[in-house]
């Protein structure tokens, strides 16, 4: 009763993660590109990943938890094939991947970037926008 409960919580979890990656990528990117310049898309891919990481790690949590939930219900590692292995692995990977990610310089700060001297700087969000009118 409970594994239909386990596996569906597993997939959600996923379609999030790699569904929000691939938007991310294949949507975003190519349309952040055609309309901004270099120095106003690094605001905007800021707050979207500090908004897409929040759902990352609920992601991440439930995939570990759905996961190690599911090996358990049926018997351990040991009585699970090549293939939760692999996947384990892999999803430990990503894993890694995705904590170097949260870790880069674009996360690094909610500053906006810096800007040229006499070049108004960018505004990165409407609340910086208007606790500065």
């Amino acid at each position: 009763m409970i594994m239909p409960i386990l596996i569906t919580l597993h997939l959600l979890a996923a379609v999030v993660w790699v569904g929000g990656m691939f938007f991310a990528y294949v949507c975003l990117r190519p349309v952040a590109a055609s309309l901004f310049e270099p120095p106003q898309r690094l605001p905007l891919w800021r707050e979207v990943f500090n908004r897409f990481f929040v759902w990352v790690w609920a992601a991440i949590i439930l995939l570990i938890g759905t996961g190690h939930s599911m090996i358990a219900q049926l018997g351990g590692m040991a009585n699970v094939g090549l293939h939760v292995h692999l996947m384990l692995a892999s999803g430990y990977l990503m894993i890694g991947l995705s904590c170097t990610s949260t870790s880069s310089p674009i996360n690094a700060s909610n500053k906006p970037p810096p800007h040229k001297t006499g070049q108004r700087p960018v505004v990165t969000s409407t609340r910086s926008a208007r606790s500065s009118a």
